[in-house]
């Protein structure tokens, strides 16, 4: 004799997870992340190191070294847009210089 089986009976399902909470710390670059952005733009090949330098040079005591990561995190996004750029601005203004090259 098999029982049937019940909603008693059934495993529970996983409960679903509560996102985990924002950290919400402030960028601790967002004042001088223009100034950055420039100094990158001017000297891409520059490191995150030389570039975390160059800002503790400007600003004694205020970014301590401990920001290299962040630092690093965020050239990594202005590498990517730059790479990007350079790949689909390629062929999008090929594409547009063969269309107004037809319209013509």
């Amino acid at each position: 004799m098999e029982r049937r089986r019940g909603a008693a009976d059934c495993a529970p399902q996983a409960e679903t997870k509560a996102r985990p909470p924002e950290t919400g710390s402030a960028d601790p670059l967002a004042k001088v992340t223009v100034q950055l952005h420039t100094w990158f733009t001017a000297e891409p090949w520059r490191t995150r190191r030389e570039l975390l330098e160059r800002l503790q040079a400007e600003y004694p005591g205020s970014y301590p070294t401990g920001l290299l990561r962040t630092l690093q995190r965020r050239l990594k996004i202005w590498r990517s847009e730059i790479a990007h750029t350079m790949v689909f601005g390629a062929i999008h203004s090929q594409h547009t210089e063969s269309h107004e090259s037809a319209g013509s």
